[in-house]
């Protein structure tokens, strides 16, 4: 018979469990998603002059599958019952940002200060998810920042439009 002794020390199993928990992957994909439907949204106000050629469409069409990416998998972590309480809580933050919810820069700012709060309020969280916390809270402070660079722009375009 093949000896059955575990070849990984069971504290180096513990820390990638911890790593490779479900919730922990999921919110980690959210965030990456979140980026990227910033960064699509970006590159459809780069080209929102040319937004009726092939090009323009295709960005808008990405920018649309990116947010309808991200908000899924935000709402994901938010409704998973056995995804820590810090994650669900952020997952919810991040989504009541989504274009449908029309965020400006104050209530992207307040979402931020929101998961700032989660993240420092529980001293106990685990490093991980703190980071991801972190992250989650920087994403939202760069998505008020373009958003306020967004209308700054469109009124320096349109000044009559104040």
């Amino acid at each position: 018979m093949a000896d059955t002794t575990p070849t990984t020390p069971p504290h180096t199993a513990a820390s990638l469990n911890s790593i490779l928990a479900d919730d922990k992957l999921a919110f980690r994909k959210a965030l990456d998603l979140y980026f990227d439907a910033q960064r699509a949204d970006w590159l459809v106000f780069e080209k929102r002059h040319n937004l009726e050629t092939p090009e323009g469409r295709a960005r808008k069409k990405n920018a649309r599958l990116a947010w309808s990416l991200c908000i899924e998998a935000l709402r994901m972590v938010r409704d998973t019952e056995t995804a820590h309480f810090a994650l669900r809580e952020a997952a919810l933050e991040l989504f009541e940002t989504n274009p449908a919810f029309d965020p400006d820069v104050s209530s992207l700012t307040t979402s931020g200060l929101a998961i700032r709060a989660i993240k420092t309020g529980h001293k106990d969280l685990p490093t991980d998810i703190r980071e991801m916390l972190r992250e989650a809270e920087a994403l939202t402070g760069a998505f008020a920042g373009n958003t306020a660079l967004m209308s700054f722009r469109a009124i320096l375009q349109h000044p009559s439009a104040i």
